[in-house]
């Protein structure tokens, strides 16, 4: 008998089967007078059905990207990657009892934390084991509930000195709340005794913190924005809870999603941006996703400016790999990306200095083909 909490979603819909198609197969072999970065080298999408996308839809992405976690609506369900038929990904939806905007606490995913609720009244931070909501989905129940720590937004991260026999790990509210966890580790594994920290105001030497902080995958870093000021910075966070400013991105971007910590690294970060010349040319504003190598102080594109529309909530993997949340020709799905392959990307091309690269890419491709092919649905 099947699951009732295991929903495999399948639809028969002509729409979405001929979206889909289109949506392949933009994935052309560009002729060789249309730019590369018109190509979809490095990027490979993956359709998810657009029950998930309802009312807007946070992403958060697994280590080794077995699995996403969609917000949509008042709920959050993950999304599994690890089955594949015929050699593509066959995504299936694992019902869940997590919230709106539930969030991994970075570093293993052990635990998902996600504010509670009854009757519609939060009634505190509530914590899972991971291990559960995949075993029993829906009939998850929390291991631990904080009724003094509660907010929509949150943001958590292991610590570094997690070990084989604790979860140290912090959770930070968008109001600049922050407080520190233990969680005593059984000899099965299985999560123990939760001793609480104290809830402090991390920042509060730099100002208010704005724009949805995020915690780095150790805990010990934020990218941000400060009230007042219009940028992105990445934050260090001492133990005595102040703040120094690491580096200041002169971008606008939000959510900013650090990638795994690597020895003698700084890292990166990746974040999705609006393109400013999208409504210059006469199409509604669009994101772009930029990876940040904070080591070479150089930032890359990566989202496709031709067949990815609205592209936003990307997350790095373990190995590198980036996935984010688009939209390809009306169909909703999620692009796994691999830095290395995708070619260098310019802010415009020199060309058309006043265009945007998807008004480039279709005037090009339309002169290599004579006709208007269907790309991401700006």
């Amino acid at each position: 008998m099947k699951n009732k909490n295991f929903v495999f979603y399948k639809t028969n819909s002509w729409i979405f089967t001929f979206g889909l198609v289109m949506a392949l197969a933009t994935s052309f072999r560009l002729h060789a007078s249309v730019p590369n970065y018109c190509s979809d080298a490095g990027l490979t999408f993956v359709p998810i059905p657009d029950s998930l996308f309802r009312n807007g839809a946070y992403m958060r992405v697994h280590p080794y990207g077995k699995y996403v976690i969609f917000s949509s609506g008042l709920e959050a369900h993950i999304v599994d990657l690890t089955e594949k038929n015929g050699g593509k990904i066959n995504p299936k939806v694992v019902q869940t009892p997590l919230r709106n905007e539930a969030y991994p606490v970075e570093g293993t995913w052990r635990i998902i934390s996600s504010y509670n609720d009854h009757d519609g009244v939060r009634t505190g931070m509530g914590y899972y084991s991971f291990k559960d909501l995949l075993a029993k989905q829906r009939d998850a129940k929390l291991f631990y509930l904080d009724s003094n720590h509660n907010q929509y937004y949150s943001s958590s991260a292991e610590l570094p000195d997690s070990s084989a026999k604790k979860i140290h790990f912090r959770t930070q509210l968008w109001s600049s709340s922050s407080k520190d966890y233990t969680v005593a580790l059984n000899s099965d594994g299985s999560l123990g005794k939760v001793t609480e920290g104290t809830k402090r105001t991390l920042c509060a030497n730099i100002g208010q913190l704005y724009s949805v902080p995020i915690l780095s995958k150790d805990g010990t870093e934020l990218s941000t924005q400060i009230v007042g000021q219009s940028t992105l910075k990445i934050l260090s966070i001492h133990n005595d809870g102040t703040c120094s400013v690491e580096e200041d991105l002169q971008v606008a971007g939000s959510k900013a999603n650090f990638s795994y910590p690597v020895h003698g690294k700084k890292g990166s970060l990746v974040f999705a941006d609006p393109d400013p010349r999208a409504a210059k040319n006469g199409r509604s504003s669009d994101n772009v996703i930029f990876s940040y190598d904070r080591d070479k102080k150089k930032m890359k594109r990566i989202s496709s400016p031709w067949l990815d529309s609205y592209p936003s909530y990307p997350g790095y993997t373990k190995d590198g790999r980036i996935i984010y949340k688009t939209t390809r020709n009306g169909v909703p799905g999620i692009v796994i990306a691999d830095p290395s392959k995708i070619p260098e990307v310019p802010a415009f091309d020199p060309k058309y200095p006043d265009k945007d690269l998807y008004s480039v890419c279709a005037q090009e491709v339309a002169a290599a083909t004579n006709k208007a092919p269907e790309a991401g649905s700006h």
